[in-house]
């Protein structure tokens, strides 16, 4: 069951089968929502919303998001992978806007 903290998106081919039944979803992802802090849990759900689910290994998504956020890889949420987190998904800037530093 949703919560008004949460949006889930799924998807599944109109020619599959059972697109009707959630099981057979081809995609389902959970946005989280109504969060402003700068504590590692905001973080982390700003993580999720990017694709970088720090669910069960937080450090290998904090390294995957340094990795393409041009950032120096630790797997640490330091203050510069804080900063950039927080631009990159509050401002919506992509990956790209980082490259050259």
């Amino acid at each position: 069951m949703l919560t008004p903290s949460e949006c889930e998106l799924s998807y599944a081919s109109p020619n599959d089968p059972g697109a009707s039944d959630p099981a057979h979803y081809a995609f389902r992802i959970t946005f989280l929502l109504n969060f402003h802090g700068d504590d590692d849990e905001s973080h982390d759900k700003r993580l999720n919303n990017l694709g970088y689910d720090p669910k069960d290994d937080r450090a290998a998504a904090v390294t995957a998001f340094q990795r393409d956020y041009h950032l120096t890889e630790s797997g640490q949420l330091d203050a510069a992978t804080k900063a950039r987190l927080t631009t990159a998904h509050d401002d919506g800037v992509p990956p790209s806007e980082f490259a050259n530093g």
